[in-house]
């Protein structure tokens, strides 16, 4: 657990006594959420180090075994005004198709046609983008970079002050592993969900093709 090992070095550079002397010893306790994460997380407080809640404080440090369930598929959005196209007037059994029912079912499966390019096209490239922004994020981040000193007193960028900076840069730490954590699992089910539309939009470009392909055979 690279994450981990880096949290407990980071406690261990901030001044923090209460935790156990080995890595390997830390690692096992960790693990047992009620029992040796638990045991930690009570000593550290005894030791004066600010901590959020119990909860909170194991999501941060282990994050893999608090991950978030994924979000349910989204919703097929029903087609905007601009997507659906007008549907020709069929004809009664029968009756041959004139060259203006040929024309507006051509036209028709046209229409669908480019407004599945489309939707594909601006799903693909949303997911792009989110891909470009999102970044793997580094797990060597230096311990409190935004630890603020007001007077005698450290700040955190929760507004809450410190007598000293050890203090205040492992509370920042935790509040910033909180806030990573939370954007990453953000950014994974928004990946998914995204990874989802685009398949939904080729999977219906299949179909409209193979709907226009039968279709201008038929008029030939």
């Amino acid at each position: 657990m690279k994450d981990l090992k880096s949290k407990y070095n980071h406690f261990i550079d901030a001044g923090v006594k209460s935790l156990p002397k080995s890595y390997a010893e830390f690692e096992a306790a960790m693990k047992d959420k009620s029992g040796g994460a638990q045991q930690i997380y009570n000593s550290m407080k005894n030791e004066g180090v600010e901590l959020p809640e119990f909860d909170e404080f194991y999501s941060v440090m282990m994050p893999e075994e608090t991950k978030v369930q994924p979000a349910a598929k989204p919703q097929v959005k029903p087609a905007t005004q601009s997507q659906q196209a007008v549907q020709p007037s069929t004809p009664k059994a029968g009756t041959p198709m004139t060259d203006s029912d040929k024309k507006g079912m051509m036209a028709n499966a046209e229409v669908l046609k480019s407004n599945i390019e489309t939707s594909v096209d601006n799903t693909a490239q949303r997911l792009n983008n989110l891909a470009k922004v999102n970044q793997p994020l580094k797990t060597d981040v230096k311990l409190g970079t935004q630890v603020s000193k007001v007077g005698e007193k450290y700040v955190t960028t929760s507004g809450n002050e410190y007598d000293t900076p050890e203090q205040a840069k492992v509370k920042q730490f935790a509040i910033d592993e909180s806030n990573r954590q939370r954007k990453r699992e953000v950014d994974m089910v928004r990946a998914r969900e995204l990874e989802d539309e685009i398949n939904n939009e080729k999977e219906n470009l299949k179909k409209i093709k193979s709907t226009a392909i039968k279709t201008s055979s038929g008029f030939m």
